[in-house]
């Protein structure tokens, strides 16, 4: 016979109890299904007579089941079937429920985060006014009237306004002291006069918004924070020094004009160049764009180019050879055949040498053979712009490598690890297989799961909670739609997505195996694996029998081992790059603290779910003992046999296979025996225990006497048949069963229960 506590033997132990549970199961839900169509009205109409038949059937199969129960040592709530044999957690993986609908989708979830009644408004920000907050410290009530505002648009417009002049300004004044000249004398102004008059209306412009500003808050350059004081405007205004350096810009033309100054006075407007350094503060919503940040850099080169040129122009040589030659048209370049003006080309010259001399770049500082040849003039501007170039490149430069580390920062990062990792592989002589495959799942991690930027987004607190649950529910839609949170809360949903971890898997890794530890669940959120389950001779994964059903994305398994800990009797192979989404037991029992009820549902749910794969894998296993019978006269008693031989691959296995089918005749008739023998015990035990108290009083139980005690061990001996095993002298106790016996029994074999 073979023995009852191998795999093998307690696999068919289990086999005839989960048939016989699986008839009276099925037989008692096709009632109950009756009764609830009949309940909610959908039933065929039917008279008194058969709904009373409906109810009596219903109840003779409960009293059936229950005395099956009863007799083979399952609690109503309690031990599963798989608890029976030695399969533990076998089947405790599941294919989601079929037509199982969510009760909350992703954008409920994300409705119960927070309301979404400002995601219409316009613009990148939500309420980007309420960012702001004011300076109130000693601000009198009702100071603040006649203040506009920054944020105000008015502000915006005149704020646009003073980019335009200080970039026209910034072009036309540094030209007017190019060639010489003056007002009263505009024959070498380019432009004339007229460039002058317009550059005045940009100065009278540019006046009229450094006005503005006295009556205009601003943002603390430190705090951060929008002052409305009149007085503290004025104060900040007037003691500023770039203001002033400003306000007196704008005053250049009234000493030239009075006093028949140099044009070179114009040389204080470079100081409007700061308008486009720190954009004005109504503009504060675009100071962070990436774009502005990188092409502010460049706009500043060429225009301090401008300036630099034009100041090379008048003082380093070139304005003399102008007027040596007393027109540009020995000066004249060509494009394409097409002739350039003489003064242009001139001019073009001048900005070439100061934009290679404020990028480090000027390989002729003395400017031998040019038009700077012994100009002192150009020895100085050369000595004072040449180290300033060096800090203006190195300015550029430290701005484009920053923007593009904050650009491509993951990926910085990514390569960095994988620096690290190969290096380490190395000098730990890993072989090269291996090393393919950590490769391989850091190129998965980077192209498909990024660790690193889960680990920026909830690890190190840089977003608030309804934000971090609102990116989770997104993230974690293709586990939401798994039938473990059907019909769940959305709190208790929200509190589940909150303790997942995520786990990457290559093909033909192991997501779990039998024999490890079981203490978590998985839901799938790519990819898709198999299931093996051992032969019931093996436990070597290379003689493991692969299941037909695959387990993809929005499913999950191993919820078994959320109510009990145990050893993983099947492996789950990773037939793609997986994503699986693990749930501890230990987070989940932190949260089943305030959410009780969920607990039981998941312990009802999972011994549903032994049952019936219990129930399905011995039906499997008669089809296949049944079909490898060829010859329809043995007596198997497990079903018929094809009338039809199989091949030769049947002849083969038709000696083994009868002699397998007697052994297992043999098992079962032991094990008949043993469940009378155990019914013969019951009986005793219920002989030995008191009675229990009517209501109404508490009667003390009678005290045994050794004589009472003899009297009942001689009636149990001569109760016992003669092939039955001497029962143990260890006092028999009634288990109590608590409503988690169900769960905590899952996953222990049935000859390592204690004996009723």
């Amino acid at each position: 016979d073979i023995p009852s506590n191998q795999p093998l033997g307690a696999l068919h132990h289990g086999f005839w109890r989960g048939m016989a549970l699986l008839d009276v199961g099925e037989e008692l839900e096709a009632v109950d299904e009756d009764v609830v169509l009949e309940e909610s009205g959908t039933a065929v109409s039917s008279g008194p007579r058969e709904r009373s038949q409906r109810g009596s059937e219903r109840k003779s199969l409960a009293a059936k089941r229950n005395l099956f129960q009863s007799r083979h040592g399952l609690q109503q709530a309690g031990t599963g079937v798989l608890s029976l044999f030695d399969f533990r957690n076998l089947l405790q993986w599941r294919v989601s429920r079929q037509g199982a609908v969510p009760r909350y989708t992703v954008g409920d979830l994300e409705s119960k985060i927070y309301d979404n009644v400002h995601h219409h408004d316009e613009g990148e920000l939500l309420l980007p006014l309420k960012i702001l907050s004011r300076d109130v410290t000693g601000e009198v009530e009702g100071a603040s009237c006649g203040i506009l505002t920054f944020t105000d648009w008015k502000a915006k417009l005149a704020a646009q306004a003073c980019l335009l002049v200080a970039l026209v300004s910034s072009i036309i004044s540094p030209v007017t002291f190019m060639w010489g000249g003056s007002w009263a004398d505009p024959e070498w102004v380019p432009g004339g006069r007229g460039l002058m008059i317009v550059d005045l209306l940009c100065d009278l412009g540019y006046l009229s918004y450094l006005l503005l500003e006295l009556k205009m808050s601003f943002l603390h350059p430190s705090r951060k924070v929008e002052v409305t004081d009149p007085s503290k405007i004025r104060m900040y205004r007037m003691t500023n020094l770039m203001y002033l350096v400003k306000l007196f810009s704008v005053t250049s033309y009234l000493w030239i004009i009075s006093f028949n100054a140099s044009l070179l006075l114009n040389l204080s407007k470079i100081v409007r160049l700061y308008h486009f350094v720190r954009l004005p503060d109504a503009m504060w919503l675009v100071w962070d764009n990436g774009l502005i940040r990188t092409m502010r850099p460049v706009f500043l080169l060429i225009w301090l180019a401008h300036w630099v040129g034009c100041l090379l122009a008048w003082g380093g040589g070139y304005r003399e050879a102008l007027w040596n030659a007393g027109s540009g048209a020995s000066f004249e370049t060509t494009l394409n055949g097409h002739v350039i003006p003489g003064e242009f080309s001139l001019y073009f010259m001048a900005f070439v040498e100061a934009l290679y001399m404020l990028t480090g770049a000027l390989d002729n500082p003395l400017g031998d053979g040019g038009y700077r040849e012994k100009n002192f003039g150009s020895l100085i501007m050369v000595a004072i712009f040449g180290p300033v170039g060096c800090i203006i490149v190195a300015q550029i430069i430290a701005t484009v490598v920053r923007e593009q580390e904050r650009k491509h920062a993951l990926d910085i990062r990514h390569e960095e690890n994988q620096a690290f990792v190969k290096r380490a592989l190395e000098n730990l002589n890993v072989p090269i297989e291996l090393q393919r495959r950590v490769f391989s799942l850091h190129y998965f991690q980077k192209m498909s799961h990024d660790y690193e930027a889960f680990e920026h987004l909830f690890k190190n607190h840089t977003l608030s909670s309804p934000l971090e649950d609102a990116i989770r529910v997104y993230l974690y839609q293709s586990v939401l739609t798994s039938g473990f949170f059907s019909n769940k809360e959305h709190s208790y949903i929200l509190a589940v997505v909150r303790v997942l971890e995520d786990k990457a898997f290559l093909p033909g890794d192991y997501v779990v195996r039998v024999g490890e530890v079981a203490d978590e669940m998985y839901f799938i959120s790519k990819g898709e694996v198999s299931v093996l389950v051992s032969n019931g001779k093996s436990k070597e994964v290379e003689d493991a029998i692969t299941l037909p059903i695959r387990k993809r994305k929005g499913d999950h398994f191993g919820e078994v081992a959320l109510i009990k800990g145990s050893l993983r009797t099947a492996w789950v192979k990773a037939e793609t790059y997986v994503v699986a989404s693990c749930l501890k037991r230990s987070s989940i029992e932190q949260i089943w603290k305030y959410f009780p009820h969920e607990r039981e549902t998941l312990q009802r749910e999972v011994m549903k779910t032994v049952m019936r794969d219990a129930a399905r894998v011995a039906t499997a296993r008669r089809s296949v003992i049944g079909a490898v019978v060829p010859d329809p006269t043995v007596p198997t008693g497990l079903g018929a046999a094809p009338k039809e031989a199989h091949g030769a691959q049947v002849e083969a296995l038709q000696e083994s296979a009868t002699e397998a089918l007697a052994r297992i005749e043999r098992f079962c008739e032991s094990i008949t025996t043993r469940q009378e023998e155990m019914m013969n015990r019951l009986e005793d035990l219920e002989t030995r225990l008191p009675e229990k108290p009517k209501k109404g009083g508490t009667k003390e139980p009678e005290a045994r006497t050794p004589q009472a005690t003899a009297t009942a061990s001689a009636s149990t001996k001569k109760s016992l048949k003669p092939g039955s095993k001497k029962k143990s002298t260890r006092p028999e106790v009634e288990d109590e069963v608590s409503p988690g016996t169900a769960a905590s029994e899952i996953g222990r074999p049935f000859m390592e229960r204690p004996e009723a």
